[in-house]
């Protein structure tokens, strides 16, 4: 049993580094009961958070990146 369990809080501390890292393909178990199970699901549902930061950051950046082309490129095309 606390093998299995050593094994999983493994599992959940790899999981946690990746998301620190900003990958977050892998989620945590939700299959834990008492405290175990709620601390999976409340970290999972930060991950799910930023992830979502991480998306909408990017999209901000992508259309700062083509605002800035669009209007040096209409600063050079003559009149």
């Amino acid at each position: 049993f606390l093998q299995a369990r050593d094994r999983q809080l493994d599992e959940a501390a790899a999981a946690v580094t990746r998301y620190a890292e900003g990958d977050f393909c892998r989620r945590l178990p939700r299959t834990g009961l008492g405290a175990q199970g709620r601390l999976f699901a409340a970290v999972d549902q930060l991950a799910t958070a930023m992830q979502a930061k991480s998306e909408t950051e990017h999209r901000a950046k992508e259309f700062l990146r083509a605002t800035i082309s669009d209007i040096s490129h209409q600063l050079k095309t003559p009149l």
